[in-house]
């Protein structure tokens, strides 16, 4: 009667854990936003022609396959190189996402971005393009020039050397004289041809 007991006992708990393929395909134990791979403390090198065009440094990578994206966290320093092959410039951020669909990267939280020649941009989000070797952001920036003149604006755009560069809406400070040569507007077409 004991064994009889032991074997129902065994016998139930047997079928209470055992499920159909079916079951565990329509119910799988994994989330389905799971990455499909991890890293830690590693590095990507990006290449254009044979020439190193980028390299990113990141504490945690996340690959998620179907998404075609992916994230970087636990700070992301990205190097850019010239097309001869020299340093341009760095940028730094808290996270990033890479779209693996056109390669653009959007680098979010504490994003600044320095030029080999002294330009330094901050921001809180930074897209990178890099197809057209491009960076832009619509939020709030600040960049500080190799003569020290500060200036703020919402929007910006450059090139990934950060050699011409453009805030969409700028305003700030200079340590330069200027000459500004302010004009009056009649709104007279015919002052226009004096």
């Amino acid at each position: 009667m004991r064994r009889f007991k032991l074997a129902l006992f065994i016998l139930i708990l047997l079928s209470l854990n055992c499920q159909s393929k079916q079951e565990l395909a329509s119910n799988p134990s994994e989330p389905t936003d799971a990455p499909d791979q991890e890293s830690w403390n590693a590095h990507i090198t990006t290449s254009t022609n044979g020439k190193v065009a980028s390299r990113i440094k990141y504490g945690h990578l996340q690959k998620f396959s179907k998404k075609r994206i992916v994230q970087f966290s636990e700070g992301v320093e990205i190097d850019f190189y010239g097309d001869n092959g020299q340093h341009a410039s760095r940028v730094n951020s808290d996270s990033a996402t890479l779209n693996e669909t056109n390669n653009n990267v959007e680098l979010i939280g504490n994003v600044v971005f320095a030029s080999d020649k002294g330009l330094n941009v901050s921001t809180t989000k930074l897209n990178w393009h890099e197809q057209e070797s491009k960076v832009t952001s619509s939020e709030l920036v600040r960049v500080i020039t190799a003569e020290k003149d500060t200036i703020f604006g919402v929007g910006f755009e450059s090139g990934q050397s950060l050699e011409k560069w453009t805030i969409l809406k700028p305003w700030g400070v200079t340590q330069k004289k200027l000459n500004l040569k302010l004009t009056e507007s009649t709104g007279d077409s015919s002052d226009a041809n004096k």
